[in-house]
């Protein structure tokens, strides 16, 4: 008899582990297509924005005016971001503003996830939140 209850036990276990597993956003739901930024802290972007990442590792950025690249690794629902070479013009307000509060994000390993329905994707950590959206 307690046999029978352990192994329900554990199948149990085992079912919840699936379905936390199936919940959490993969690599593959962000990967080689474009993000295009629709909301940055809870406003209107000023200037367009984007995000690509690469199957490879590797993501290009423009937050603002500027235009840059590095590498990144995805570790459960966190992206960790390695900047690489960015340009660096002087674009004027609020591009500069945006272009601060876009890379304060991406430089703070945020927390990333696919919203349910929409299908947008947000990065968010204690200095903000980046949403966007994909064709």
């Amino acid at each position: 008899m307690k046999l029978l209850v352990i192994g329900r036990g554990l199948a149990s276990l085992a079912a919840a582990t699936v379905i936390a597993a199936a919940c959490m956003p993969s690599s593959d739901a962000i990967t080689d297509r474009p993000w295009s930024l629709s909301e940055i802290n809870g406003a209107a972007p000023a200037v367009p924005g984007r995000i690509e990442f690469a199957a490879d590792g590797t993501y290009t950025t423009q937050p603002g005016c500027n235009t840059g690249g590095g590498a990144y690794s995805i570790r459960a629902n966190t992206i960790s971001i390695e900047p690489g070479p960015m340009t660096a013009m002087a674009c004027g307000e609020p591009a500069d503003s945006q272009e601060q509060a876009f890379l304060a994000v991406l430089g703070a390993e945020p927390r990333f996830e696919i919203e349910t329905g929409s299908g947008r994707l947000r990065l968010t950590d204690a200095t903000g939140a980046l949403v966007f959206v994909t064709p």
